[in-house]
């Protein structure tokens, strides 16, 4: 999934927590986080909350213009 310019999510796998760069902000997401694919769940559900539009979520969400078995998109 495609993440904004400058958007970073980075695991401490010593403190079990994640840092997340989001629009030249730094936020801090204490944890613990059990694994890293944990870890960056959280920190994209964050950066969601911070204004993010993940298209491909959002594409899953509502369904639209997504790709089906053949090869043609749906309309």
């Amino acid at each position: 999934m495609p993440y904004e310019p400058g958007m970073q999510i980075i695991f401490d796998v010593v403190a079990k927590r994640a840092m997340i760069v989001f629009r030249g902000n730094v936020f801090d997401l204490p944890g613990p986080f059990s694994s890293h694919s944990q870890a960056i769940m959280a920190g994209e559900q964050r950066c969601r909350e911070l204004g993010w539009v993940d298209l491909v979520t959002n594409n899953l969400a509502t369904d639209e213009h997504l790709p089906l078995s053949n090869g043609t998109a749906s309309a």
